[in-house]
């Protein structure tokens, strides 16, 4: 329901924007001086907000029509068109300057200069986003310590977990499991982990690669827990070595 009223409040300041009512939602530009904005095209700098905006309104359509099977090629997609959206505008509103046939030489020059300002800044604003939301959408690893009598379990940006030997009463091995929906932890192109719940388990615990499509399941009293590697073959050989640490 939130993700709906988040796109509803973005699709009705795109509609403002488009029409060229929207320069009191322009970040800087609202809090302007009279003065300052006369050096800026109103109409063309909201139709260029627009279209910017409008990316970044579809790219949340598409996330609330795809969070309930959120797999990585739909959130690479949302990311992709969050990126261009963001881009575009950084880049496309540093073209928004007035410019006439009556202004001086040196006034012309001031002009470009601001741009290619502008243009130099909000690269430098686009790659520091780059790395902020690269490294958690396509990073990450899941890691499982096995110690005495106890395994510990862990995932990228998601609190690690502890499983007792004397809790486990049995680990199965499946393909092509369907992992339902995440209710809490992390998720990225590249793992899925914390708290799930499909028709199957109900509420259970995830920590696996997406590459890798087979899994271990470890059945407890009262909690069920999902892990995989990065391939099939080294998922197996997890499942043989929980399938031992918990039958010795």
């Amino acid at each position: 329901m939130l993700g709906w009223i988040i796109f509803a409040v973005f699709a009705v300041m795109g509609v403002l924007l488009w029409t060229g009512k929207g320069g009191w939602l322009i970040a800087g530009y609202n809090t302007a001086s009279a003065e300052e904005k006369k050096k800026y095209d109103e109409k063309k700098l909201n139709r260029t907000m627009a279209k910017g905006w409008t990316i970044i309104t579809a790219s949340l359509l598409f996330l609330n029509f795809a969070k309930e099977d959120m797999t990585p090629v739909f959130l690479t997609i949302f990311m992709i068109l969050m990126f261009v959206g963001i881009g575009y505008i950084l880049l496309m509103t540093n073209n928004c300057y007035v410019e006439t046939e009556e202004m001086s030489e040196t006034e012309k020059e001031k002009i470009a200069k601001e741009r290619r300002n502008g243009r130099r800044y909000s690269l430098i604003i686009l790659i520091i986003l780059a790395v902020l939301t690269g490294i958690p959408m396509f990073a990450g690893s899941v890691n499982i310590e096995f110690e005495e009598d106890k395994i510990r379990l862990s995932g990228f940006l998601v609190p690690g977990y502890t499983l007792e030997q004397e809790e486990i009463l049995s680990v199965d091995y499946e393909k092509e499991l369907d992992l339902g929906r995440r209710t809490n932890g992390n998720g990225s192109v590249r793992i899925q982990a914390g708290q799930f719940r499909n028709k199957r388990f109900g509420n259970y615990r995830l920590y696996s690669y997406n590459a890798c499509r087979e899994y271990v399941v470890i059945d407890t009293e009262d909690k069920t827990i999902v892990v995989n590697d990065k391939t099939p073959e080294r998922t197996k050989e997890l499942y043989e070595k929980l399938k031992i640490f918990s039958e010795r």
